[in-house]
């Protein structure tokens, strides 16, 4: 597994669990103050959608590099028969 550079979470990571925490509260809201009724199994799907797109689109930060002392494994190869 690959280690980052900085102790800090990665802006990707950051900005998709924000996300998740702002669906879920937006979710929230459109259930018991606004009245509508979603099916208890598509609230999870939407939340776990935005995550993923948000996190997507969210670009690197400059910090955000693999510490350079770490070797990462390298794919096998096909050896000649």
């Amino acid at each position: 597994m690959a280690n980052m550079a900085t102790p800090y979470p990665a802006r990707k990571v950051n900005g998709a669990a924000f996300a998740a925490a702002v669906s879920s509260v937006l979710l929230w809201v459109l259930r018991e103050r606004l009245g509508w009724q979603l099916p208890i199994t598509l609230e999870p799907a939407i939340v776990a959608i935005v995550t993923f797109v948000v996190g997507y689109f969210i670009p690197p930060a400059d910090r955000d590099t693999l510490d350079s002392d770490v070797a990462l494994p390298l794919p096998p190869t096909k050896e000649a028969g």
